[in-house]
């Protein structure tokens, strides 16, 4: 048996000392109870106005409290060192309670009684705050807490695996079932799975399921991922049923608003889920150990959604299901929220829920048999947001679990300063993937998709992995504050790098700290970085070290010399209030109270104070033909620049191959140690055939864009292990300007790449895409070693550009594979080392240089230096001679020649 080891015994806290009810127990009380039937000779005086009852030390047995009174009724410990100990408290309708330095038990154990929870919510409106409260569940009868280590009987699963509809295969998941079933043969039943049919039995010896047969598979059966198509029989029981939770709400419940804080949550089936609530949740400096499932669970229903959620401070460990190995798909939520699949009439959130706050909270799993999933911010109806929530200075260690901080239909959300990572970074046993945050979220409603709206904000957070889903500016960015990003387990930038010690100590909240206390490059990031407003240990939340927050979408093809109006964006992040000032491009300023202009102040250049949650919106006024403008916004010590680009007269020549021309230049470069470089060009294609290379070198191994099927575009640069790029970007035929950068000197593999077009923004950002890679290995194969070495420009296996032949436009240089059918204007390309600066194209305005009139005769409007190579045609005599299109950049005698056809 391997050595349990919690952050604290019994009941004490990882905090250090706690309070205990507050200040010293007060002198008097209205009344006194002392013994069980004192609880009902509560004078009705009382019960009706509300008072402080107190309950001296001693067991009491299960009690339930009907009362409404007018103003607060409080049951309080007389001594809060000696907690009176209550088996179940049910709260019956029961309005303004408060349970305070109470120890409320469940000693019950029992198949799926709703009631035998340490706390039950029924009735309508029931409204508790519970205040510095012990909460412990029971294994088998016996109060106390659970061994989270080995296989208990109640784990006992066997999972049907099903194709076509009919079970196909019987898998032993957990097989210790100890005395709870006898040896022998035994029956299974599918019930779970849905289906008619199916027959199988199970054979039990000495205590374990050995072996099983299936003799029949049935059919209409499901074909769900998780474990609920599991098989069931006689005699079992599941830790999801037979354990206790600690607060729990009846299917019936409404409860209008619920406080539960300085509590203590250990052994239960889910810890803090009173299921619906109609009004506000506050969960503030609680401590949850042993839980089962979901630590903390609130579906949040209400038509106009006005009321705030604040979850902080908290701090959770030991959990011990495992999804999708134990019965059922247990799998425990450190925090879930959810507002569709909530059921009952008007129970469904139809508005935006605002006001979500989340901060401070920690958990890590320890040495125990489960995992969790950390927050998960989900299970939205179409079209509605969690709006303007904050998820600020959180640390989630997680062994197993691939999300860490999931947000289904983020809008205006803030996610800044949180870790995510996993406990133990050296188990490559249990972590075989990288622990997420995920932004948007996806959803797992029927017909549900994933949406971001308004302006999200993801900065300085160290996690595993980063998913926007396809989501880049202004939805989602992840740019402005950077995050880190670790790989699973540490594969692209190491945990030792990132953390002071973190397999050191980490058996209290100072120790976790000081273990993941982020170093060097890495020290402003993270839950415990320098920049993290959030001080865990003392409870302090600095509202000044935050960052405020604004996004504005540049403008381009603006008429000329006119006055424009940007965006409505949502002031997020920072104290109640922040200074502001505008300048350049004639800027002027203005707030409200929402993205509709309700209630908006007055235009303004002057500086003044904006309100944090408002809305703030610039306008400028636009440059001559084809300039860009810029209006410079600072709030507090931040300066966002919102550009304005005006229509040009200008335009390319498109030379159009008609499926057949292709032209080719000779090897680009032999440089070494590049770092970065920058592609652009813009082109349509007439026909999209699966294979086609806009550009290739003669292998098509190196250097290339293309379509490797009908409906996508890919880029492949070094060679397909080594550099490949995925942009969620389906071929259409319009000419497009596409723009991409790669920096190898970036810490981070998944931030070193963008793709964008002029057209359609940001494609692929902070992200490689589904599939793609982004490695800068020395030596081919040598193994990702990200960053540790310049990449060299010659050699057979690691030629950025390859040098040993041509490069071909529409086509391999060679005239082999399958040609490109349509037209291009231009191809640009700079490269450079470490000191190389690559345009930001996270921008509109720098997008937009690429254009005609603005990119320059010799293509240095795009970086204000001549590049290494561009070409662009003066006319189609010049795109079909024999000389070709010269080179327009630094490097001579790099024409374009044309190798076949005719352009047209």
């Amino acid at each position: 048996m391997r050595e349990i080891i919690s952050p604290f015994d019994g009941f004490g806290s990882p905090f250090g000392p706690r309070r205990a009810g507050g200040a010293a127990a007060p002198a008097v009380f209205d009344y006194t109870i002392t013994n069980d039937a004192q609880w009902a000779t509560i004078p009705a005086g009382i019960l009706s106005g509300g008072g402080r009852v107190g309950i001296e030390p001693g067991n009491y047995t299960a009690k339930t409290i009907t009362a409404a009174p007018s103003s607060r009724l409080v049951f309080e410990a007389t001594n809060p060192g000696s907690k009176p100990v209550i088996d179940r408290i049910t709260l019956n309708g029961s309005q303004r309670i408060t349970l305070k330095s109470l120890r409320i038990v469940s000693s019950q154990w029992a198949d799926s009684v709703v009631t035998n929870n340490c706390v039950t919510l029924t009735g309508s409106n029931v409204s508790p705050i519970l205040d510095s409260c012990d909460l412990q569940g029971n294994y088998r009868g016996t109060v106390g807490p659970i061994d989270v280590v080995n296989n208990l009987p109640e784990y006992a699963c066997i999972a049907a695996d099903v194709s076509g509809g009919a079970i196909s295969a019987l898998e032993i998941t957990q097989p210790y079932v100890g005395t709870l079933i006898a040896d022998g043969v035994h029956s299974l039943d599918f019930t779970p799975a849905g289906g008619t049919g199916a027959t199988a039995t199970f054979t039990v010896t000495g205590g374990d399921i050995v072996s099983t047969s299936l003799t029949a598979g049935g059919s209409g059966y499901t074909t769900s991922s998780h474990r609920t198509r599991r098989a069931i029989w006689t005699g079992q029981r599941r830790m999801l049923d037979w354990l206790p939770w600690g607060i729990r709400g009846s299917s019936s419940t409404g409860v209008s608003g619920i406080v539960v804080q300085d509590c203590t949550f250990d052994t239960l089936a889910n810890a803090f889920k009173p299921g619906t609530v109609n009004g506000s949740v506050t969960s503030l400096r609680n401590t949850f150990t042993r839980t089962y499932m979901d630590v903390q669970s609130f579906g949040l229903s209400h038509p106009d959604a006005p009321y705030p959620v604040t979850i902080a401070f908290n701090y959770s460990s030991l959990p011990f299901s495992i999804a999708q190995k134990d019965a059922g798909d247990p799998h425990s939520d450190v925090v879930q929220l959810f507002a569709d699949d909530l059921g009952g009439a008007g129970n469904i959130t139809t508005a935006n829920w605002e006001n979500v706050l989340v901060y401070g909270n920690v958990h890590q799993d320890g040495t125990c048999r489960g995992s969790v999933q950390g927050m998960i911010i989900a299970d939205m109806p179409s079209g509605v947001s969690f709006a303007g929530s904050k998820f600020v200075g959180n640390h989630i260690a997680s062994n197993e679990q691939p999300l860490g901080i999931a947000i289904t239909n983020p809008r205006d959300c803030y996610i800044y300063a949180n870790s995510i990572i996993r406990h133990d970074h050296t188990d490559t046993v249990r972590n075989v993937s990288a622990v997420q945050l995920r932004v948007p979220g996806i959803q797992d409603n029927p017909g549900g998709g994933y949406y971001a709206y308004g302006s999200n904000l993801v900065g300085h957070n160290i996690v595993e992995g980063f998913d926007a889903n396809g989501f880049g500016i202004p939805e989602v960015n992840g740019q402005r504050y950077s995050n880190t990003i670790l790989g699973a387990i540490g594969a692209t930038v190491a945990y030792t790098s990132v953390f002071t010690a973190p397999t050191g100590a980490r058996a209290t909240l100072a120790q976790i700290k000081s273990a993941y206390t982020p170093i060097g490059a890495y020290s402003a990031k993270g839950a415990f970085g320098s920049a993290s407003p959030v001080d865990v240990v003392n409870r302090t939340y600095s509202l000044s070290l935050e960052p405020t927050y604004v996004q504005f979408d540049d403008l381009i093809g603006q008429a000329l010399n006119t006055q424009v109006t940007s965006n409505w964006s949502r002031i997020v992040g920072g104290p109640a209030t922040r200074s502001i000032s505008v300048s350049g491009a004639s800027a002027q300023w203005r707030q409200a109270d929402d993205a509709s202009g309700t209630n908006a102040t007055a235009w303004t250049s002057s500086s003044g104070t904006l309100t944090i949650g408002k809305f703030l919106q610039v306008r400028a006024t636009s440059g001559g033909d084809g300039a860009s403008v810029t209006a410079n916004v600072t709030i507090g010590s931040e300066v966002y620049s919102w550009g304005v680009t005006s229509l040009s007269t200008a335009s390319f020549v498109a030379i159009d191959n008609g499926g057949s021309a292709r032209s080719s230049v000779s090897a680009l470069s032999t440089d070494t140690g590049i770092r970065k470089v920058a592609i652009a060009f813009r082109m349509r294609p007439d026909a999209v055939t699966a294979g086609a290379n806009f550009f290739a070198d003669s292998a098509a191994s190196t250097f290339r864009v293309w379509f490797p099927t009908t409906g996508a575009f890919r880029g492949q640069f070094f060679n397909s292990g080594r550099v490949q790029l995925r942009p969620v970007l389906t071929p259409t035929t319009v000419m497009k300007t596409h723009i991409i950068t790669l920096d190898f000197t970036n810490p981070n593999a998944a931030q070193g790449c963008s793709w964008a077009t002029i057209e359609d923004g940001i494609l692929l950002n902070n992200t490689t895409g589904s599939g793609g890679t982004f490695d800068s290995r020395s030596v081919a194969g040598s193994g990702s070693d990200y960053g540790a070495a310049s990449l060299q420009a010659s050699g057979a296996t690691s030629a950025l550009f390859h040098s040993a032949g041509d490069l071909g436009i529409f086509g391999e240089s060679d005239g082999g594979g399958t040609l490109f059918d349509g037209a291009f204007e231009f191809m640009w390309i700079d490269w450079g080392g470490s000191g190389y600066t690559i345009p930001d194209i996270t921008l509109a305005s720098i997008r937009n240089k690429w254009a005609a009139g603005i990119i320059g005769a010799n293509g240095n409007g795009p970086t204000g230096s001549q590049p290494k190579c561009f070409w662009t045609a003066t006319d189609l005599t010049e795109a079909n001679s024999g000389g070709g299109m010269p080179n327009l950049g630094s490097i001579s005698s790099k024409p374009l020649v044309k190798q076949a056809g005719t352009y047209a």
